[in-house]
């Protein structure tokens, strides 16, 4: 569900007369995700330096819910994982001429929101509209199994503000609304790390979780997945830049 939600904040290709504002305002916007009847609180935010975090409130298996914030740093070419189920932080620094996982408007090496790296679908622009009282371009994409309807703010980082995939028959996969939209500087608590967390890589944290939630177990095909973002984590902790 997690990797869905923040997939569900990422753009499609835009059409080409799309393009945003450069730079992008500040902003913070909470929405409200659902996913099979699950529904997942979330939000996102973008300061005026492009640093930015996407939050999202997890279900555990305890029953409780539990925070989870992947933000970046351009000025200091990093990425943060916060992990608040665990008490974890993850610490990532970029490689030169790196593509990162973004999910913003960086996503668009020429600031618009047209030609989206790594689309699999053309866009068509449907239309203009108003979201939340703030103007928004209605894009739609389609593969042989689903419809991808994209509302999205042209001057505020190319962010999705609703998303909603179908599949055959109109049924409805997934959705992600806005429930709010505040332009201006961030909270500065949303971008904090916390000092007690302790500094965990990808299998580390798996087996932390096994511990917490599964009584130490881990089946093979998740420890194997955990080996492979593990090799990813320690390379870039040897060679941060």
């Amino acid at each position: 569900m997690r990797r869905a939600l923040f997939m569900l904040f990422a753009v499609a290709a835009c059409h080409p007369v799309a393009r945003a504002q450069a730079p992008a305002k500040p902003f913070t916007l909470n929405a409200t995700a659902t996913n099979k009847g699950d529904r997942q609180p979330s939000f996102v935010a973008l300061r005026s330096d492009g640093s930015f975090v996407i939050g999202v409130y997890e279900r555990a298996p305890d029953g409780n819910e539990y925070l989870v914030r992947r933000m970046e740093f351009p000025p200091q070419k990093t990425t943060v994982r916060v992990l608040s189920d665990i008490d974890a932080i993850e610490t990532t620094h970029w490689t030169p001429g790196e593509h990162r996982w973004t999910r913003l408007s960086y996503d668009y090496p020429d600031g618009s929101c047209a030609l989206k790296k790594g689309s699999q679908a053309p866009n068509q622009l449907v239309g203009s509209e108003k979201i939340l009282n703030y103007p928004v371009a209605h894009f739609r994409s389609q593969t042989a199994d689903r419809v991808v309807d994209e509302w999205i703010a042209l001057d505020l980082a190319c962010v999705a503000v609703r998303t909603v995939t179908r599949g055959k028959g109109d049924e409805v996969l997934s959705e992600l609304n806005a429930t709010s939209l505040v332009l201006g500087e961030p909270d500065p608590s949303l971008f904090a790390v916390p000092r007690e967390f302790r500094e965990m890589g990808p299998l580390a944290q798996a087996e932390a979780r096994a511990d917490k939630f599964h009584g130490g177990q881990l089946s093979d095909q998740a420890v194997q997945h955990a080996l492979q973002q593990e090799q990813l984590y320690q390379a870039r902790q040897r060679n941060p830049r």
